[in-house]
């Protein structure tokens, strides 16, 4: 990331966008405030300006922050009896 982007950006300012392609799941790590990290999913690519969300951010990330493009989630189901 390249620039502080606000609560609600949907664009955001990158130096490369090399491995980044609509409709990818991505993670951004917020390296001052771990709580703070969030997943988004990529709307479209403007090439090394910026990577553009389908949903506004939730809370605002700066320069220091790190975008994951090869993220992935994962679902267990837990028996009914682990709390």
């Amino acid at each position: 990331m390249t620039a502080t982007e606000p609560v609600s950006e949907v664009v955001m300012a990158v130096a490369s966008t090399t491995g980044f392609a609509a409709g990818n799941e991505i993670y951004i790590r917020d390296t001052s405030t771990e709580a703070d990290s969030e997943w988004a999913t990529v709307d479209k690519i403007v090439a090394n300006t910026s990577i553009d969300l389908m949903e506004g951010l939730v809370t605002q990330k700066d320069s220091a922050d790190v975008i994951w493009g090869s993220a992935q989630t994962f679902r267990v189901s837990l028996p009914g009896n682990v709390g």
